[in-house]
């Protein structure tokens, strides 16, 4: 039974939407990437909450319209978009926002088949999706095939994993556009090439940085969901999922990828900035990949979730600007994890979620309420997974219970006399209702 019939994530999702939702600006952006209301326009955080909101619908017209817009207006005329609006063409390209970009347009062209901006947007989704196409890089193999990959901005020296899965699964998800056949071919090429790379080119260990060729937690989680997303079956993809595991902190969360340093002060030092958070994106890819079991990393990180997401956003310890996009990514991740839990994980988050230690009071009674919201969510899962049967079975048995007496009174009629007859079934439904009801309690 899906979890989704019990909001088991989704007060949890609600108020992080809430805050997405407010700190939208009223000319259509998010801003780079905290919740700073001076901060610059940021076409990643704009494309990409677009796409959370319009597939769940949870927006207005108004509200997609003039996201929309602000987005086509960022857009450089080669078909590419910069991460700030302030540098349109100016030799800004991002892969990232432009393959969001893509992304968003084509959900919105699917959710609005009549819209008046449709004609636009249609254009904007073929520019930028060529641009995507013709700046790729290409590695000849020797056996003949040829392999893909992108680079964060136009003007960086190496691919990156990520930069690459975001689109590979961004293009796999448009594929049921209406490409003509030729472009349809093209791009099905494009994805089996990036694939190819994704499997040959790190010494056959995928999910390394290419500035220091070490593996990381975040490339792998991006690698995981990109096979998944195009149903590709790797013999790695056990061994990546033990290497996340095993990185898995005590608190149920990863490390940040990635770090930089910034000067401080008046340059007397530095300070190390984690720019991206992977945790969300690395629960998101173990629950993508292995959906049957649950274990502790896995039953550690929806307790993480919920811890973070129910202050209605979700903070970073060592960056807490970066509020918009770890609210975004938890977002997507607690979805997933709604989508595919069955009803025998419940019980198991729920016990697990109650052995955790607090150190204060409220921290112990909101536990404890949450502990009982638990116990009679899984009673209700469990009634409600019977009620068909039991159902079934109580019309059966009083079909047959009515069928017996009627064959009784036609066979021993002349025993009984005429005024008997309705006591007979009236004392027979009595019987017929105890069996019942003993079937009920037991729930068979």
């Amino acid at each position: 039974m899906n979890l989704t019939k019990f909001t088991f994530l989704k007060p949890y999702i609600d108020k992080c939407l809430n805050y997405l939702k407010d700190n939208w600006r009223k000319n259509g952006d998010w801003g780079c990437p905290g919740d700073n209301p001076d901060s610059e326009s940021n076409t990643w955080s704009t494309a990409s909450i677009l796409y959370l909101f319009l597939t769940m619908e949870t927006v207005g017209k108004e509200f997609a319209t003039n996201a929309i817009k602000w987005l086509l207006n960022c857009q450089n005329d080669n078909g590419s978009f910069p991460v700030l609006k302030k540098n349109k063409n100016k030799d800004k390209e991002f892969i990232i926002p432009s393959s969001f970009a893509m992304l968003t347009y084509y959900v919105y062209l699917r959710k609005n088949p009549n819209d008046e901006l449709n004609k636009e947007i249609e254009s904007g989704f073929n520019k930028v999706l060529n641009y995507i196409l013709d700046n790729k890089e290409v590695i000849k193999t020797e056996l003949g095939y040829e392999m893909y990959s992108w680079r964060f901005q136009n003007i960086e020296k190496k691919s990156g994993t990520i930069e690459t899965a975001i689109v590979l699964m961004h293009l796999h998800k448009i594929l049921d556009y209406e490409f003509k056949e030729e472009k349809k071919k093209e791009i099905i090429k494009v994805i089996e090439g990036g694939i190819n790379w994704f499997l040959n080119a790190f010494n056959s260990k995928w999910g390394r940085d290419p500035n220091d060729n070490k593996r990381k937690e975040c490339p792998t989680a991006y690698v995981l969901m990109v096979l998944n997303e195009c149903n590709i079956n790797s013999n790695e993809i056990s061994e990546a999922i033990n290497f996340l595991k095993s990185r898995q902190k005590n608190d149920g969360s990863w490390g940040p990828y990635f770090e930089y340093k910034k000067q401080t002060g008046m340059g007397l030092g530095t300070e190390v900035v984690a720019f991206y958070f992977s945790t969300p994106i690395i629960i998101k890819a173990l629950f993508s990949n292995d959906k049957k079991k649950l274990d502790n990393t896995k039953i550690k990180s929806i307790v993480w979730l919920i811890e973070n997401m129910k202050k209605g956003y979700v903070t970073h310890d060592v960056n807490p600007e970066i509020l918009i996009w770890t609210t975004r990514d938890s977002i997507f991740s607690a979805r997933v994890v709604q989508r595919i839990s069955n009803i025998s994980w419940l019980n198991k988050i729920a016990d697990n979620y109650s052995n955790l230690e607090y150190n204060n009071k409220e921290l112990k009674e909101e536990n404890e309420r949450y502990k009982k919201r638990m116990i009679n969510l899984v009673n209700e899962g469990i009634k409600n997974k019977y009620n068909p049967l039991i159902n079934s079975i109580i019309f059966i048995t009083t079909v047959m219970g009515l069928l017996i007496i009627t064959f009784i009174v036609l066979v021993f009629h002349e025993m009984f006399p005429a005024q008997s007859i309705p006591l007979c079934y009236t004392i027979g439904i009595a019987i017929i209702s105890i069996i019942n009801k003993i079937l009920w309690d037991k729930k068979i």
